[in-house]
């Protein structure tokens, strides 16, 4: 069974304002598309952890990533 990602609420924050600002210079169906795949992403880690990077991460444990959106 596969656990859902664990999003820092300042990480969820800065999605939901980066939602805003791109909705606000591109319209809702562009922000919406760039933070569901970005969420889409998120979730991807808990399937396949090896796409994070535990030598960049911040705290012990956990995985950093760069999400480039194709």
């Amino acid at each position: 069974m596969v656990r859902p990602p664990v999003i820092h609420p300042d990480a969820a924050a800065k999605l939901d304002r980066l939602y805003d600002y791109i909705a606000e210079q591109s319209g809702h169906a562009r922000a919406w598309s760039y933070v569901s795949a970005s969420r889409s992403f998120l979730n991807d880690l808990c399937v396949y952890p090896e796409r994070g990077s535990l030598g960049m991460a911040r705290w012990p444990g956990f995985a950093s990533s760069d999400f480039v959106e194709a």
